[in-house]
């Protein structure tokens, strides 16, 4: 088999479907890491007016920990769209390097026996 040669056991789709998957699972990837990021600032945003209405004197440090600490898991209800679109987006990218690995394992197992 030459260089050449047709590839048409080559899996469906080709590199432009691959980088189109990969491309829509990275964007799907940054929209919820940005949104987990506003929700984040909202909230220490809150905890700061919060305790200067209550008069307590906390430094931001401290609020914006405790606010990381209450947006991890409410990032889970609050945008759950998101985080399944992100979570298929690059489950479905994955699928796709495994199946172009295994082709091109078969490749080249087909290229060492000749």
């Amino acid at each position: 088999m030459s260089i050449d040669a047709d590839h048409s056991s080559a899996p469906a789709g080709g590199s432009r479907r691959v980088r189109a998957t990969r491309g829509r699972a990275l964007r799907d990837v940054f929209r919820y890491a940005v949104a987990r990021l506003v929700l984040l600032a909202i909230l220490t945003g809150v905890l700061l007016v919060v305790s200067m209405l209550i008069g307590a004197a906390v430094p931001v440090p401290v609020l914006f920990v405790l606010a990381l600490i209450i947006a991890m898991p409410a990032a889970v209800f609050v945008f759950p769209r998101m985080r399944a679109e992100a979570n298929e987006g690059m489950a479905e990218w994955a699928e796709q390097r495994r199946a172009h690995q295994a082709y091109v394992r078969a490749e080249l197992a087909e290229r060492e026996l000749e």
